[in-house]
């Protein structure tokens, strides 16, 4: 894959929203991974009324930066004893899950009209692991990775609507973006 540019965001101000720690597969208190769908699409409606209240205050901000700081999904082994048991979707469920709901939020923002900037960096719960529960390739082999070049390569087939969403990926385990003039670092903690 040729290498890629490293993202920008110049204008001020910016809106950002932390992504992170959804671990959708993992059954939570209640039992279910749609309960975590429902709270996480709550928490984004909120992120939409506050940018409307920003913009009918003067102060619409310019670019939306989606930092996605990892462990979108739980996977389904390799992390402690009882993970196997307290998932309700596969692997591939819970990619698909994270990954619409965060298309969801790239595809809302652009039919709202702003730049959007997306990031992606390692994390554990991400990782592929050998049967003994260690990382068995490269940090850049990860889930958190995987999910966001899915929509990348979504907006990619789509220019005319998606010319206004970048992308800015992790080499190594963390990440610098320049948000409005600001470094901001991103890693899995």
């Amino acid at each position: 894959a040729p290498p890629r540019k490293p993202a920008t965001v110049t204008d001020h101000p910016a809106f950002v929203v932390s992504l992170n720690d959804w671990q959708i597969g993992k059954a939570g208190p209640d039992g279910s991974s749609s309960a975590t769908v429902d709270r996480i699409v709550a928490s984004w409606d909120r992120a939409r009324v506050r940018l409307r209240e920003l913009t009918k205050l003067g102060r619409r901000p310019s670019t939306v930066v989606l930092a996605n700081t990892g462990d979108l999904v739980e996977a389904v082994s390799g992390h402690y004893p009882s993970q196997p048991y307290t998932v309700d979707l596969n692997g591939r469920e819970q990619l698909r899950v994270a990954r619409r709901l965060l298309f969801r939020m790239v595809d809302d923002l652009t039919t709202d009209g702003y730049p959007v900037l997306v990031t992606a960096v390692p994390c554990n719960h991400g990782e592929n692991r050998n049967g003994n529960g260690k990382a068995q390739t490269t940090p850049d082999d990860n889930a958190s990775l995987t999910i966001v070049e899915g929509i990348e390569e979504a907006c990619a087939a789509n220019p005319d609507r998606y010319h206004a969403v970048s992308f800015a990926y992790a080499r190594d385990l963390t990440l610098v973006v320049d948000v409005a003039g600001v470094n901001v670092g991103l890693t899995h903690g």
